[in-house]
């Protein structure tokens, strides 16, 4: 009999590195296990369903936060007591039937966004230990913890396995108190995605900007979200609007090597406010030099199979990032939080990661001259480094080898 794999932790498929997450795993354990039914469970099922077709796709509770606890006590007397009448929803009834859990939260195991959010990604971790289910921690970066830290301490103390996708991640954790047997360093699973063919993307590319333009070709990730953390962490955001800033940045490259500007959308809702498409259109607008804007809502590997025919790019979504950089296109990274330094350092181009408190329109131009004399050296880097950080990648299948073995 197959076994049944519960992905979780994500958001919604219109964030495209949760879905890059999400199909790359999915895809890989149905290889990878004969009769594998890998079952999603995602806050919004109705959205969902047909993007992740033909799996089944399941409502998860854990923005709810008070049934969400309800859940866990129902989840513990089901445990002990093995009658159905506990099991509340589909999602209880589906974890009742599972042989793994798999967390895919990300970087969304931590209080940078608050308190309540990374409670409301610790439920369905405490559900699957309330009902005695074993359960995967994989490829995140997690953390700092202050309100939380005793809870996040115990779950992670209680996982079956935890694997963390940087170096920052992996001291800090183990400073924490988290027992070393549990952790491993491996890499981002959307390091192990694969693009589409490369004549789509291209076509793709010059139906948007045209056959003209000849000049190198930069791509760009930006968000409201990054706009959010400059106005709240930069000295000098009061002075400096960010799309300001953005725009003569921008403006200043296309200048200095003639070249052409595309944005590309990472994130496209749900809402105007956290589509990235808004906050890429608000930059061009801004521009003396025309830019183009890449509006199609794409899957993730049409979207990396667009951006790996770009020269350079330069991105605050880090999964825009890992598109380029696993496709060898040297990357300048917008940083808020120690993930984009984390695995910018594990290709060894931590030296092109833009802290966001020290953002500024010279520490951009300085990036951007430096990048241009060292393009050829970075894209060696990545043909070297790459392949390394994918097998990293490979090993959280590993993990699930070995969790799914212990019966």
């Amino acid at each position: 009999m197959g076994k049944t794999i519960i992905l979780t932790g994500t958001f919604c498929h219109v964030n495209k590195g949760d879905a890059a997450m999400q199909l790359t795993m999915a895809s890989l354990m149905e290889q990878r296990y004969a009769d594998c039914e890998v079952v999603i469970s995602a806050p919004f099922p109705d959205e969902d369903s047909q993007f992740y077709a033909p799996r089944k796709v399941i409502r998860c509770h854990r923005r709810r936060l008070i049934y969400s606890f309800v859940q866990c006590i129902s989840g513990w007397l089901w445990k002990k007591t093995g009658s159905e009448a506990w099991l509340l929803d589909e999602e209880m009834r589906h974890y009742a039937k599972a042989d793994l859990i798999v967390d895919l939260s990300g970087d969304m195991l931590t209080e940078d966004y608050g308190p309540h959010v990374a409670l409301s990604h610790f439920y369905p971790i405490l559900l699957a230990n309330a009902m005695g289910k074993r359960v995967f921690l994989c490829a995140q970066s997690i953390g700092p913890f202050n309100w939380t830290r005793k809870l996040a301490s115990y779950i992670l103390n209680h996982a079956g396995a935890v694997t963390v996708r940087d170096q920052v991640t992996l001291d800090y954790l183990q400073s924490v108190g988290v027992t070393p047997r549990r952790l491993g360093l491996t890499g981002d699973v959307a390091f192990l995605m694969d693009p589409e063919d490369a004549s789509a993307g291209r076509s793709r590319l010059l139906q948007l900007i045209g056959e003209d333009n000849a000049g190198p070709l930069l791509g760009v990730s930006l968000s409201f979200l990054i706009e959010k953390h400059y106005r709240k962490k930069c000295p000098v955001a009061h002075q400096e609007p960010f799309v300001d800033l953005m725009a003569r940045s921008l403006d200043a490259w296309v200048e200095r090597y003639q070249g052409v500007v595309v944005f590309f959308a990472h994130v496209t809702g749900p809402g105007a406010q956290k589509d990235d498409r808004e906050a890429c259109k608000c930059v061009a607008q801004k521009m003396k030099h025309s830019a183009f804007v890449l509006e199609d809502d794409l899957s993730p590997s049409e979207i990396k199979g667009t951006i790996r025919h770009c020269d350079l790019f330069f991105g605050a979504r880090m999964h825009a990032n890992i598109a380029a950089l696993s496709s060898f296109v040297p990357t300048i990274a917008i940083a808020y939080s120690h993930k984009t330094p984390g695995i910018m350092n594990q290709l060894g181009c931590g030296e092109f990661v833009l802290r966001i408190e020290a953002l500024s329109e010279s520490l951009i131009e300085n990036a951007f001259s430096r990048m241009h004399q060292e393009r050829e050296e970075v894209r060696s880097r990545l043909h070297q480094r790459i392949p390394e950080i994918r097998e990293l990648s490979s090993q959280n299948l590993e993990r699930v080898d070995a969790l799914l073995g212990m019966d």
